[in-house]
């Protein structure tokens, strides 16, 4: 009868453990993640003259986003974020939802 016991309380703790690192790893740590900038667009009128060229505008260094796991996995399976040659995790798409009708790339 002892033994049982002991064996309920080692499962149910064996649970609650697994429960908290789930929610710990999924939902509360994060991973930083590169998101493009969307590129400024220059105001043309009359009076500023002409637009400019693409070798005058400067370019736009991404910001860098902490997304959680379970947002990662998600962005990751339908192919909006891939790892630069730098090892860091960049994103391959504008806005806030990820490229529908892409597949896993693995």
């Amino acid at each position: 009868m002892l033994t049982d016991r002991k064996r309920v309380v080692g499962s149910v703790c064996l649970v609650a453990t697994g429960a908290i690192l789930l929610a710990y790893g999924g939902g509360l740590h994060a991973i930083d993640v590169l998101v493009p900038k969307e590129a400024e667009k220059p105001a043309v009128s009359p009076e500023v003259g002409p637009p400019p060229t693409l070798e005058s505008i400067p370019p736009t260094s991404p910001e860098v986003v902490a997304k959680s796991e379970w947002a990662v996995v998600l962005d990751v399976s339908a192919g909006g974020l891939v790892r630069d040659r730098a090892g860091q995790v960049k994103q391959t798409y504008k806005g806030t939802t990820p490229p529908k009708g892409k597949g896993c790339p693995t």
